[in-house]
């Protein structure tokens, strides 16, 4: 099951900066993400989304700097 199971995706910023800017910044992270996984033996037919979200969807308080730091990620999501 897992070896067909679609994949997506979705990198993230803090809310520092231009948005236009984090946008372009989370679009990177989340390409690389696909680039290591391809790498790594994944099947780019299997990766079904790749988008950079900005400072969209905050897991963290952008008022500190852990929070801030919580925020600059991405988050890859099996689906079946």
């Amino acid at each position: 099951q897992a070896e067909s199971s679609k994949i997506e995706i979705f990198g993230y910023t803090d809310n520092t900066g231009n948005e236009d800017k984090n946008r372009i910044l989370s679009q990177s992270r989340a390409n690389a993400v696909k680039t290591y996984l391809t790498n790594k033996g994944i099947s780019p037919s299997r990766i079904q989304l790749v988008e950079g979200k900005g400072s969209q969807n905050p897991i963290g308080d952008n008022n500190t700097a852990d929070g801030k730091y919580q925020n600059r990620r991405t988050d890859v999501t099996l689906l079946k």
